[in-house]
């Protein structure tokens, strides 16, 4: 760039103006003092964003997960330089810099309102005069004009900006408050109060100051329905009561006390603790989960009147939580000099848990206060922790905590944080006291191979395949793959390959998690203290869902496995969840870890009777053999269905409203059926097992998954041996040939049609013999053989005519078309395709009209008549299309692309080719090759058309 550009460049934006945004209230930015309009919802994110930033750049990545909420386009940064470019024309050219990987704003934080209001807060809680204070506060308070950022589109930005202003504007609004009310003038308050509680019903010290200003006022019959009014919606919303504060408040009324805070009690000088448990090695993973304990602290507020930070680790038994949170602190430790205390709550131990007021006894001895100091109540010991740890830099690590009311008590004053560990997620402090949740999983399948390998050393570097196999066996759980690598350290003999083997071969593979050395280092006694606390209808249902196959289970299938209605075990689910023996991964869906999965089996072989466990998988069978004939209601309705095993079994099935439910619906649950067929075989159900197969086939066909279809009829044809029930073998073995049919293998499916139609012959069964001898004709079609091709598919149509069977006569009208086609008889081929069409289009039957039609093109392109086949193909497409059959869809667009060439329109049979190519690849399907073939052979027939 010449150098005359460049410093007209450089004076260019050094004339930029400096930006103003004003973001608490409805979006407003001034240049210079001048508003400025900004159009645009996804503009004014980038804005507001950048502001934000306080003249500190922004990255790409981080605007652009602002402005789509985290969906990012494909080109992230091209879609953000746009936005950028619109920005400029308004702002002034220098008014957004780019710089390294992102952009920045030309402001300061002086000039965003939401950056001053914190930096005034802040400034207000440092300041030792109270006027200069109550004039800080006055001057933040005063800048809050409305909800912060209205109007603005973007879920991420509210996530991660407006809690933490809410809360501070809510806490100075308080502090504000307290000075008005220690000046003897409550009643400017009293209609704030009533509208913040009302915003924020569940703020426990709103209801404080309203309760304490009506008081002050002389209103104690209106103070003493607030308190009421406070103890009601904490129990309905929260199931809890009110603490410790609002029921002194409450006795203090009651008694006629003035509401006055007591005096500061005498607090001795101790010398820092430290009582941090030693950090164990081996610590590997858990990067997000530091790095949000490590925010936590960055983010810990400075104000005199705002609370501890509190995090809460959860998760189920042997993930790793208390080892997590105590390396984490020793990492910290710097941080908070004043003292680190540990305490054990025993929340989920054998024996009794450490009550509240014990703990509060152990801590307030700890940091020195003697034992003839200490009040007798749980309510005095609070207060006076609280009063030791005012201003103190003090961690709290809390481990092994039974539920939030052993927690609220142990809360230190500001300034401090707290660190819970607990198998309970803790919902109450979350909601109420805005502890940050951390929760954890199993870990990566990398970390459960480095933690192993850390411990066990060269032998699971040099076997590196068998540690992969180990740390799937131990579910990636953390305390399971210690217990292992220890007996992997103590037997140096043993290989990893021995060692897998030896736990696949055991009968329960719990027996292999135990160190012997004490029930701490036993998995099985490990989920049995968190089974332990579950209330008979949890434990219950834990032990019928363990016996269930699937990797997840819907809320329904559950409530048929357990045999209550969906409502309340949804009620009972959500309390499996909330102590990790159950994980809930999406809407009304939950998942077993494979070793919660093993313990819960073993207790319900060990507590519930075998005609109970038996009516458990009865009842969930059902429920999914109707939920698949509501799939064929939806899908094809005309089709034949089997009936249910019991009208008596009370069981709802799923509500399939239409196509695209019983779609969705299918997906979600049919890795599920397919391992239900063999479940149902080993839980003595062999009729289950047919049912379900026979129904599968219909997904299956949707899907392509013939090799499934070839598993499945297998396993159900040895199972219907037992059934005596010629007809249903016959169906299976039909199924059967099908499967053989599609993987292109027409020995077998020959073999299996013709065992199916004597079956179905012996039985008198037309509607089954007239679907064999279609079937039959396919297979002649494939092999050449068109004139038995014609004859098998004309008897099985005038059948299927005499049985008024709509459905199969389209279909045997497209396998006489398909043999006609073979024999290049395009006449008759097209006049049967027709027929077909006008059937399949009088009943509704999408699928079986787009395969028509795509048929009607292929006729229609042997015939050269390539301008009608492509419009054929392109109502085939539509479709398939509708009803989202990829498959058809690719093997519709590599013969339209033939049509195409034809008519040498090259760029649009490449482009037809390219689709075919990339969906058919994804699918598996052979014909992709062919798609690929017709591409190369594009640039040849291009250059005839020049």
């Amino acid at each position: 760039m010449a150098s005359a550009q460049i410093a007209d460049r450089k004076t260019r934006d050094s004339a930029a103006p400096d930006v103003s945004v004003r973001l608490l209230g409805d979006l407003e930015i001034l240049a210079d003092g001048v508003p400025v309009p900004v159009v645009g919802d996804k503009c004014r994110v980038i804005v507001a964003s950048l502001a934000l930033a306080g003249g500190q750049p922004l990255s790409v990545h981080t605007l652009a997960s602002r402005v789509w909420n985290n969906e990012l386009p494909a080109r992230v940064a091209g879609s953000v330089a746009s936005l950028v470019t619109r920005l400029r024309r308004p702002l002034g050219v220098g008014a957004i810099q780019t710089v390294r990987g992102g952009y920045q704003l030309r402001t300061t934080p002086e000039l965003v309102d939401a950056l001053r209001f914190r930096s005034l807060l802040t400034e207000a809680a440092t300041s030792a005069d109270t006027e200069r204070e109550r004039s800080l506060l006055d001057a933040a308070l005063q800048l809050w004009r409305a909800e912060p950022f209205a109007g603005l589109r973007s879920e991420v930005l509210e996530r991660d900006e407006l809690p933490g202003l809410v809360e501070l504007r809510l806490a100075a609004l308080e502090r504000r408050a307290d000075m008005d009310l220690a000046a003897g003038t409550p009643l400017p308050w009293i209609a704030q109060f009533h509208y913040l509680t009302a915003q924020h019903p569940l703020r426990e010290s709103l209801w404080q100051r309203l309760i304490m200003a009506l008081a002050a006022s002389g209103r104690q019959a209106d103070a003493l329905m607030a308190y009421e009014q406070v103890r009601t919606t904490l129990r309905e919303n929260l199931g809890v009561s009110p603490g410790a504060e609002l029921q002194r408040l409450h006795q203090r009324l009651v008694s006629g006390a003035p509401t006055v805070t007591p005096p500061p009690v005498e607090v001795p000088q101790v010398e820092p603790l430290r009582q941090l448990p030693p950090a164990g090695g081996h610590f590997v993973g858990r990067e997000a989960a530091l790095v949000a304990l490590d925010d936590l602290v960055a983010a810990r507020a400075p104000e005199p009147w705002a609370g501890p930070a509190i995090a809460v680790i959860d998760s189920g038994g042997g993930m790793g939580k208390t080892t997590l949170a105590i390396h984490w602190a020793h990492r910290v430790r710097a941080d908070f000099p004043d003292a680190q205390v540990y305490l054990d709550l025993r929340g989920y131990s054998p024996g009794k848990s450490l009550s509240p007021h014990d703990a509060l006894e152990l801590a307030l001895r700890a940091l020195g206060i003697a034992g003839d100091h200490l009040p007798a109540t749980v309510e005095g010991l609070s207060a006076l922790l609280r009063t030791v740890t005012a201003d103190k830099r003090i961690l709290l690590i809390l481990d092994n905590v039974r539920n939030s009311e052993q927690v609220r008590p142990l809360l230190p004053g500001p300034g401090g944080a707290v660190v819970v560990t607990s198998r309970s997620q803790l919902r109450g402090l979350v909601a109420r006291d805005g502890a940050v949740r951390v929760s954890l999983d199993r870990l990566a399948p990398a970390e459960s191979v480095r933690l192993l390998t850390d411990i066990v050393g060269a032998r699971a570097a040099d076997e590196p395949e068998r540690a992969a196999d180990i740390a799937q066996l131990c579910d990636h759980t953390p305390l399971a793959l210690r217990i292992i690598a220890d007996r992997l350290s103590r037997q140096s003999s043993t290989s990893l390959g021995t060692l897998v083997h030896a736990l696949q071969a055991q009968e329960s593979v719990l027996d292999a998690f135990d160190t012997g050395d004490d029930d701490s280092t036993n998995l099985r006694i490990v989920l049995s203290w968190s089974y332990e606390q579950l209330d008979p209808a949890a434990a219950r249902a834990l032990r019928l869902i363990g016996l269930f196959p699937g990797a997840s289970i819907s809320l329904s299938a559950a409530a048929a496995m357990v045999g209550l209605p969906a409502k309340d075990v949804r009620v009972v689910l959500d309390r499996l969840t909330d102590t990790h023996l159950l994980e809930q991964k999406e809407h009304d869906r939950y998942e077993l870890h494979d070793l919660v999965r093993a313990f819960a089996e073993e207790r319900s072989l060990a507590h519930d009777s075998q005609p109970h466990r038996a009516e458990a998988v009865v009842r969930v069978l059902e429920w999914y053999v109707r939920g698949l004939n509501m799939v064929y209601r939806q899908l094809e309705p005309s089709r034949q269905r089997v009936g249910v095993e019991s009208a008596s079994i009370l069981v709802t099935p799923p509500a399939l409203a239409d196509e695209r439910a019983a779609d969705v619906w299918c997906e979600a649950e049919y890795r599920t059926l397919v391992a239900l067929v063999d479940w149902a075989v080993h839980q003595d159900q062999p009729g289950y097992a047919c049912r379900l197969t026979w129904l599968l086939q219909i997904m299956i066909n949707r899907s392509n998954r013939p090799q499934d279809q070839i598993d499945l009829h297998q396993i159900a044809i040895a199972a219907a041996a037992s059934l005596d029930d010629p007809v249903l073998e016959a169906r299976l073995l039909n199924g059967l040939g099908n499967g053989f049919a599609e993987l292109q293998r027409p020995d077998d499916a020959e073999r299996c049609y013709q065992d199916a139609l004597a079956r179905f012959q012996a039985a008198g069964n037309e509607p089954g013999e007239a679907q064999v001898l279609g079937n039959l004709g396919l297979v002649d079609t494939e092999r050449g053989k068109y004139e038995r091709a014609k004859t098998r598919s004309q008897t099985a149509l005038e059948l299927y005519r005499r049985l008024g069977d709509h459905r199969g006569e389209a279909v045997n009208f497209d396998n006489l078309a398909m043999a006609h086609f073979g024999c290049r008889e395009y006449a008759p081929a097209i006049a049967c395709w027709r027929r077909a069409f006008e059937i399949n289009r009088r009943c509704g039957w999408r699928h079986n009209e787009g395969y028509n039609l795509a048929n009607l093109g292929r006729a229609y392109a042997a015939l050269n008549k390539h301008e009608r086949a492509i419009a054929y193909f392109g109502q085939a497409l539509l479709l398939y299309r509708l009803v989202g059959s990829r498959q058809r869809e690719a093997i519709t667009q590599l013969h339209l692309g033939y049509s195409l060439i034809a008519t040498g329109d090259v760029d649009a049979a490449r482009e037809a080719w390219r689709a075919s190519q990339r969906t058919l690849d994804a699918l598996g399907d052979a014909r992709a090759g062919e798609a690929r073939r017709a591409l190369d052979t594009a640039d040849a027939a291009a250059a005839m058309f020049c």
